[in-house]
């Protein structure tokens, strides 16, 4: 069965607007004694994970059915706190609930009842990170003579961003991951940037300036769960999926020199950074002008990383095409100018 489990829940953000408090409302698929329930509502949704130097449009949720109190004029629900979890659950042959996850813990941008006829929905634009985005970022950026990169990264994106508890008091924003050590600058370097995808940008331009290896990444900065994760690709492989068989919906696809993408029954257990490997012998599909030529074997494996993640779906449409994770992963070492 299709799963999902979507909280929103009230923020010091939405509070200092002015609107008034709410309790959090949970949609799931599963009812309280933890099994399917049949009559959940329908659930339509469009989700991007990627890098921020990396151009991607916000995510996008509808749900179907909601009741009318959830609708009236009093609730606003901009800049509230959102959690989404998706994947499969018990009751398909090859459903596997291990593959469940979260994939946004972020904030609403923009909030749309709808009512029409017999249809009511709530629709909602979806930023992957907690923050206003109407309110100005103001992130300010000191790299220190001999400081590694990592560590002034990490200084800007815990005193830029945070979460507030409903006291109004304040946590620094996790922060994840690990960059290559040789990026340490010879001078003190102070800069402000007003805009998470302006400093993320500069610091992937930055990065490649100082190791100038064309197989060498970038920095990469990018919003996950549970905060922001910090990847050149030169860490230690923390995690390699194996996928199987069941896993894959329709054949795997070259779509650039270097970068392959497919597509997969909709699972949360994957995120950016990670490393994919397909079974032996998986079927591979050409597209014209993308110099097949010089990937002529009918099936590859190998270790991929996944650099770009889209979460679509319709929780009550029957076909297999309509709950699907969609993947675009690099081969290893691979120039970054090749994919970005």
């Amino acid at each position: 069965m299709r799963y999902y489990e979507i909280t929103i829940t009230q923020s010091q953000a939405n509070l200092s607007a002015g609107n008034k408090a709410f309790s959090p409302i949970t949609f799931s698929t599963l009812n309280s004694s933890g099994l399917n329930n049949p009559s959940a509502l329908k659930v339509e949704i469009d989700a991007f994970q990627t890098y921020y130097h990396q151009p991607s449009q916000h995510s996008f949720l509808r749900i179907s059915g909601v009741s009318y109190d959830i609708l009236k004029q009093g609730n606003n629900f901009n800049n509230a706190n959102i959690s989404i979890k998706v994947g499969m659950s018990k009751g398909l042959p090859f459903a596997t609930p291990s593959q469940q996850g979260e994939i946004i813990n972020g904030s609403i941008f923009q909030a749309f009842g709808n009512w029409q006829g017999n249809m009511v929905t709530l629709d909602l634009v979806i930023l992957s990170f907690n923050t206003n985005i109407l309110t100005p970022t103001n992130l300010s950026f000191t790299w220190d003579k001999g400081v590694s990169l990592e560590t002034a990264i990490r200084t800007t994106l815990q005193n830029g961003f945070g979460t507030f508890d409903a006291n109004g008091k304040r946590s620094a924003a996790n922060v994840f991951g690990n960059l290559d050590a040789r990026l340490i600058y010879t001078e003190t370097q102070p800069y402000t940037y007003n805009s998470l995808q302006s400093f993320s940008y500069a610091m992937w331009n930055i990065s490649k300036q100082i190791i100038p290896d064309p197989t060498y990444a970038g920095v990469g900065i990018s919003a996950i769960s549970s905060g922001f994760l910090l990847d050149d690709g030169t860490a230690p492989i923390a995690k390699t999926v194996q996928l199987q068989y069941q896993d894959l919906i329709g054949n795997v696809t070259w779509i650039n020199t270097a970068t392959i993408q497919t597509k997969l029954v909709m699972r949360g257990d994957i995120t950016i950074g990670d490393y994919i490997k397909f079974p032996t012998y998986t079927p591979v599909n050409e597209v014209a002008g993308n110099n097949s030529q010089a990937r002529n074997n009918p099936s590859f494996s190998g270790v991929f990383r996944v650099n770009k993640i889209r979460h679509v779906g319709n929780s009550r449409q029957a076909d297999a095409n309509s709950w699907v994770t969609i993947l675009d992963c690099t081969v290893q070492n691979t120039p970054m100018e090749w994919y970005d």
